[in-house]
């Protein structure tokens, strides 16, 4: 059967050098290939022969002049034992075992050992470091006494909350807090006199703290972070929090808040109630549709709307639908926090404030979402399926395990301007796309 999908190569003789590997840098960050078989077959460029003809020079040369990260190019042909040891040098310095956000400190790109190994743990794992969520659950008192006396020798004093957070100690000052009923009793354990700093205050109890955290969940439309505790000033300290409720966990202190928020709204969803005031994925939403609106002109957007197919017999809603020069761009937002890990046929990995959770792999939603529209508008056009963060701050790694490109909301609108396409729309084009589109519109949700 004839490949009806095969990729038309451009024609390069009227490109200059610096618009050549400016596409190349766009076709390998958008395709993120295996190797460079893959990259042939899906990009629109010539073939490598060509390219180190126009350049002469070797193919790998061409990329890394293109701005390809040279890890992207190199990560198969390095042994393991050559990133083992990278994650053992970044681990002297530092004196434990590095977080992801510490070995990018470092020049390094945690994306490439997951990459390689499937996960930054198991790269961990066979570095013979233990993360430090897991050295947590071997940690006892007599361990957090002796690190706590040795940072006060250095100070020269009883140190203080802040000079455990600021250290380079494995654990936080929660933890401490948690194993000695607070950082009094431990100053006084290190030998240092009690202080009665903080004993004018509020006297808490486990009921008075889950009744003030309801409230801030209730309004909050979910669980505060560490820093919103923190800066609250209706709140106990997140040690004092801990403290009563027993755990080392603040997750485990949210899941209680939770059940008894439910109770307290009579058995609500608090999910559903919530929807109807602020929901969570309008605000990525939102911030997508808001970057949208300052695409040129000749751009039609289309936001929330419900398509139906006669082919399917079924409507979908569609986030984002975007029609233009550059082509036709159907986006999904996901409203994510925090860091992403993409794993390519299953659940993702979520990572915030140290805790952990799975969301759902998006892929399945985009792959129909772009069937729907190819079966209402002409076939020789191309669909171009994004999926979007619609949270600024939001950081996804291992994108390139990803079948559909993943941007985030702050750069979206130049990465619809600038996209490269074989053929660009033209206004005919455009006007015939959106009459079929508005055909098949149903009734905008709400």
């Amino acid at each position: 059967m004839k490949n009806t999908n095969k990729i038309e190569k451009i024609r390069i003789s009227n490109l200059s050098n610096q618009e050549l590997l400016d596409i190349i840098y766009r076709e390998y960050m958008r395709i993120k290939p295996k190797n460079h078989k893959e990259f042939y077959e899906k990009n629109c460029l010539p073939s490598t022969t060509v390219l180190r003809k126009r350049f002469n020079m070797k193919y790998n040369d061409i990329l890394l002049m293109a701005g390809v990260p040279e890890e992207y190019l190199y990560i198969h042909q390095r042994s393991e034992s050559y990133y083992i040891n990278l994650l053992n040098d970044v681990a002297k310095k530092l004196g434990h075992c590095p977080t992801r956000k510490e070995l990018e400190q470092f020049g390094q790109s945690s994306s490439v050992y997951i990459k390689r190994f499937g996960s930054y743990t198991n790269a961990l794992k066979l570095a013979g470091l233990s993360p430090i969520y897991a050295r947590n659950q071997n940690v006892n008192k007599t361990i957090l006494l002796n690190l706590y006396k040795d940072l006060c020798n250095k100070l020269g004093r009883a140190a203080t909350a802040n000079d455990i957070n600021n250290s380079n100690l494995p654990y936080k000052a929660t933890t401490f807090a948690k194993y000695f009923g607070g950082l009094n009793n431990l100053r006084e354990e290190a030998g240092f006199p009690k202080e009665n700093r903080g004993m004018g205050r509020k006297k808490y109890t486990k009921e008075l703290i889950l009744h003030l955290l309801i409230y801030e969940y209730i309004n909050n439309e979910g669980p505060l972070t560490i820093q919103e505790i923190e800066k609250n000033d209706q709140l106990p300290a997140v040690a004092t929090i801990l403290k009563y409720f027993r755990t080392g966990k603040i997750t485990e202190v949210w899941n209680e808040v939770s059940a008894e928020a439910v109770k307290e709204l009579k058995n609500n969803d608090i999910k559903k109630l919530n929807a109807k005031k602020h929901p969570t994925g309008a605000i990525g939403e939102n911030n997508v549709s808001h970057n949208l609106k300052f695409l040129d002109p000749k751009f039609t957007v289309y936001n929330n709307i419900n398509i139906f197919s006669e082919l399917y017999n079924e409507s979908q809603q569609i986030d984002h639908l975007v029609i233009g020069p550059t082509g036709i761009f159907v986006l999904e937002t996901k409203h994510l926090y925090g860091e992403i890990t993409v794993e390519n046929n299953n659940l993702w990995e979520q990572y915030t404030n140290s805790t952990f959770r799975h969301v759902e792999n998006p892929t399945g939603q985009v792959m129909r979402h772009e069937n729907l529209i190819k079966s209402i508008i002409p076939p020789q056009y191309q669909i171009n399926s994004i999926i979007v963060m619609g949270n600024y701050k939001t950081k996804v790694f291992n994108k390139q395990a990803c079948s559909y490109p993943i941007v985030n909301a702050n750069e979206i609108l130049k990465y619809i301007s600038d996209y490269h396409c074989q053929e660009y729309l033209l206004e005919q084009d455009i006007k015939k796309i959106i009459n079929c589109i508005n055909r098949n519109t149903l009734k905008k949700i709400a």
